[in-house]
């Protein structure tokens, strides 16, 4: 189980991933912006 904790800022919350997560990512598609975000090589980013 994750026990980590959840830290607080000014501007952001760091939290542990809940199941809504992965359909907000989802729909955030696939733009050069997206997937550099997430650590993702948008060198061999396909457009659609």
């Amino acid at each position: 189980m994750n026990e980590s904790p959840t830290i607080y800022g000014n501007r952001i919350i760091l939290r542990k991933p809940i199941e809504q997560d992965k359909y907000d990512r989802l729909a955030c598609g696939k733009s050069k912006e997206a997937v550099r975000m997430y650590g993702g090589d948008t060198r061999t980013l396909k457009h659609d």
